[in-house]
């Protein structure tokens, strides 16, 4: 019986033809025939298509191959797309006996440096590999396993870098971290180190604000500082916040009036006797903007903040009832000031269903958050950074927005036009 590695031959193909028409779409496995020669899809003529399907793969023998699948516009057929899938007999099946590894050009199948492990259907390892022979620069570190049968996976691989380490190395002297949206090197929350210290292992208790979007994952960022005054890049995790039941009754939304904030919220929590509106610099500590009684009845308030500052605004809204219990609305954020407009790349630009960005960085992610004309966000990515990368920007109105992305070290912003 023939399988496929990773599951079922059951592809999900998106293909977008920005403002041409996809007409067809064919594909073949190894050996292209020829455009317009391969095996056809059946496809209604359409901008964007979504393609689920199952592809035969009787005829394929075991072992590696490659499925290619172009697409055919008003103007002729595109680049050729390739999905790399293997083929094994289930029979071959078998515990986990050897693992090997090696650094950046692979010696062959089963001449890389062997690992102890003990048979297995699952490896769980963790080991420590000397890099002592490494230059200092980017490697890439591959892994692969065999079977009882000697039948070796593919091979996996995760990239590293090397630094020039040396006993007087600058020791890491300040730590800091930002939830979602990064405020620059430097001016983010701070964390305590202690002394100077060549590795930091330490456990915070990190405030996290009330009044996070608990319907989405944020990120917890975190960066270093040497002694020498340079920065790391940051690391990011993910996490979600759950919320007590009267978080849901208070809703906010902003938007800019000019030099001005509009802030409104509303509420059907007719325990509230008190109102007050917050905002924040870094979406971590706030400060009052004002308060407000309440109505006692489901109403809708407003309030401004005069003197927004340059960037990213963040404010939500604290409730106290009758009995003295806080809870808070979501957070919401506005843009101010558009600065540094030419920085990122986008292309198509107008867009209409995806728009592509070019952003210089050596980061391994980056941050997105986009705003609308009112300087309202509205959209937020977290992407693995790559030469091209894309947004699906489909479900937003037609209008402009202001696109701001950040590596953790720099900033830059791009206007993008939605059709």
């Amino acid at each position: 019986m023939k399988q496929i590695i990773f599951g079922l031959m059951l592809f999900c193909l998106c293909f977008y033809a920005g403002a041409q028409k996809i007409k067809k779409m064919e594909y073949f496995f190894d050996a292209d025939p020829g455009v317009g020669k391969a095996k056809p899809f059946p496809v209604s003529a359409a901008d964007t298509i979504t393609l689920n399907t199952s592809i035969p793969i009787n005829n394929l023998q075991q072992g590696l191959h490659n499925l290619y699948v172009r697409a055919k516009t008003d103007t002729g057929w595109g680049l050729t797309e390739s999905f790399l899938f293997s083929i094994y007999d289930s029979a071959l099946a078998r515990s986990v006996t050897r693992e090997e590894y090696f650094f950046d050009s692979d010696p062959g199948i089963g001449n890389a440096i062997g690992l102890p492990v003990t048979e297995a259907d699952t490896l769980l390892l963790e080991q420590t590999l000397p890099t002592g022979s490494l230059t200092e620069g980017l490697h890439t570190l591959y892994m692969r396993v065999a079977n009882a049968g000697g039948y070796y996976s593919h091979t996996e691989n995760a990239l590293f870098y090397v630094t020039g380490f040396a006993a007087n190395a600058a020791k890491i002297s300040a730590a800091e971290y930002f939830i979602d949206t990064d405020p620059g090197v430097g001016k983010a929350k701070k964390l305590t180190t202690g002394s100077p210290a060549d590795t930091l292992r330490t456990t915070y208790n990190i405030n996290v604000p009330a009044g996070l979007d608990t319907a989405v994952s944020h990120y917890l960022c975190i960066r270093v500082k040497d002694a020498n005054g340079v920065w790391s890049l940051y690391q990011l995790d993910t996490f979600k916040i759950n919320a007590p039941a009267h978080f849901t009754s208070l809703k906010i939304n902003a938007e800019r009036n000019g030099s001005k904030a509009n802030i409104f919220w509303s509420t059907g929590n007719n325990d509230a006797v008190n109102y007050t509106a917050e905002k924040s610099i870094d979406g971590i500590d706030f400060t009052v903007l004002g308060n407000i009684t309440s109505k006692g009845k489901t109403y809708t308030y407003s309030t401004k903040d005069l003197t927004p500052l340059n960037g990213v605004n963040f404010y939500r809204i604290r409730q106290t009832n009758v009995a003295g219990d806080i809870s808070y609305s979501n957070i919401v954020k506005l843009l101010f000031n558009e600065i540094n407009t030419t920085g990122a790349m986008l292309y198509p630009n107008p867009a209409k269903g995806f728009v592509n960005i070019r952003f210089a960085t050596t980061h391994k992610t980056v941050l997105i958050n986009l705003f609308d004309a009112a300087g309202r966000n509205v959209k937020f990515f977290n992407l693995p950074a790559t030469e091209n990368m894309q947004l699906n920007v489909s479900s937003l109105t037609a209008g402009t927005y202001l696109l701001q992305i950040s590596d953790g070290e720099k900033t830059e912003t791009g206007k993008l036009i939605k059709q």
